[in-house]
C-alpha cells in the first residue's frame, strides 16, 4: 500500500460529515408560557401608561411618564428570547 493510500484511508476514517439541521426550533412550554407572560407585562404596562394619560385615573406610582412607556416596550420586546426569535438559525 502506498503513503499516499494510506493517508487518504486515515483521512476518510476520520472525516465526519456535517449533519443536517432541523428546520424548526424547539422551544419548551415553559419558555412559551413565560414568554406570554413577560409580553402580557409589557404590554399592560404600556396600556395602563396610555390609559392613564387620557383620564384622571392614578394607577402607576407617579401618574403617567413616558418612562413607562419605554419600560413597558423594553419588557415587551424582551420576550422575543423567551418564544425565540432571537436563536441563530445558521
Amino acid at each position: 500500500m502506498s503513503p499516499v493510500s494510506r493517508k487518504r484511508d486515515k483521512v476518510q476514517r476520520v472525516y465526519t460529515p456535517p449533519r443536517r439541521k432541523p428546520q424548526l426550533r424547539y422551544r419548551p412550554p415553559w419558555h412559551r408560557l413565560a414568554g406570554a407572560v413577560v409580553l402580557s407585562a409589557g404590554l399592560a404596562i404600556v396600556l395602563v401608561n396610555i390609559i392613564i394619560e387620557f383620564s384622571d385615573l392614578n394607577w402607576l406610582p407617579g401618574g403617567h411618564n413616558p418612562g413607562y412607556l419605554i419600560v413597558g416596550i423594553a419588557v415587551a420586546a424582551s420576550s422575543m428570547w423567551w418564544f425565540g426569535w432571537l436563536d441563530r438559525r445558521s
